[in-house]
């Protein structure tokens, strides 16, 4: 079943170093939901983190670990963690089109993580039905009480969708949440947050 995906996403974009550290440590990127939720090292007020640093399994890789908590300050767990999905994604520009996507939701009673495309006109993700899933290697996912999370490596080159990727280059870093209904991760229902205009490269 093909899952279509019209998700507007969460923009920044980071140089990073080991996923095992803290945020801000040795430029470990994080991001958020709600807006400001990260002080510091802390992100017990967010929803949704975000977390990239290069791949301590290879050179070519970045690492991702998307993480989406319930009953947080925007209420995550209504509809139930189980209901929503997570994503990361990124962008030359900062805005959504033309924009590689990592999701992690909730699939048959467990956390699954796919590689979506946002197509360069409009705010359409086409699903990952399609997407080559090659480039994309699960790490490890967790579904339960305390939330979902999916832990990734993307590799830093591939092509999605007859579009080349380059993840040494400047790239924003995209996320956003909503709701999954009837099999389809439906359009973000947050506002997102943003670090444009800076980019970083990996």
């Amino acid at each position: 079943m093909g899952l279509k995906v019209v998700a507007a996403l969460l923009i920044a974009s980071f140089s990073c170093a080991s996923a095992q550290q803290a945020c801000g440590s040795n430029g470990v990127a994080c991001i958020g939901l709600p807006h400001a939720c990260i002080n510091g090292a802390d992100t017990s007020k967010c929803d949704v983190v975000a977390k990239v640093s290069p791949s301590s399994a290879s050179p070519n890789s970045v690492r991702i670990e998307l993480s989406g908590v319930p009953n947080g300050p925007q209420k995550l767990g209504s509809p139930a963690i189980t209901s929503r999905w997570v994503a990361v994604g990124f962008s030359e520009n900062g805005m959504m089109p033309k924009s590689s996507v990592v999701h992690c939701f909730e699939q048959k009673g467990q956390a699954v993580s796919k590689l979506t495309w946002n197509i360069p006109d409009g705010n359409l993700n086409i699903g990952f039905d399609g997407v080559d899933q090659s480039p994309l290697s699960v790490v490890k996912t967790s579904l339960d009480g305390s939330g979902i999370q999916c832990t990734v490596d993307l590799k830093k080159q591939f092509t999605n969708s007859g579009t080349p990727v380059d993840l040494s280059k400047k790239y924003f870093l995209i996320a956003a949440t909503g709701p999954l209904l009837s099999d389809s991760l439906s359009v973000h229902d947050f506002a997102p947050e943003s670090s444009a205009p800076t980019s970083f490269s990996f």
